[in-house]
């Protein structure tokens, strides 16, 4: 499976491991995840932290220890759905204001025109 299109939609080189190898193993704790991940412990906490905070993954607490599960790859999906919707009200907030950074526009003096020369060779013409 190619990573690249999920690093393309905004997932690190890292949580395409981590979640993937949750899928691997299914229900996991911290050792066998970064093992199979191949990230180191101290780096997999905070892949997964993000990941929980994109509905990826989730955890539960047994006997003092956290289990870690991959969410259904549907919910990728969800996920872009969320995004999308976030970039399009992002996109109609900024339409607002453009006719106001438009007047600062206007109001600007008339553009200075400068040549800058880098050698002497630019002087001779």
């Amino acid at each position: 499976m190619d990573n690249r299109l999920f690093e393309d939609i905004g997932f690190s080189k890292g949580e395409v491991k981590v979640y993937f190898a949750l899928l691997d193993l299914g229900e996991s704790t911290i050792g066998p995840l970064s093992k199979k991940a191949e990230i180191t412990a101290a780096k997999v906490y905070p892949i997964l932290e993000k990941l929980i905070k994109k509905g990826l993954v989730s955890f539960i607490i047994k006997s003092d220890t956290k289990y870690f599960s991959p969410a259904n790859p549907k919910r990728i999906l969800e996920y872009l759905d969320e995004k999308e919707a976030k970039i399009k009200n992002e996109k109609n907030e900024i339409k607002k204001i453009i006719p106001e950074m438009e007047l600062k526009l206007k109001f600007q003096k008339e553009p200075q025109n400068a040549q800058i020369y880098q050698t002497f060779d630019g002087l001779k013409t």
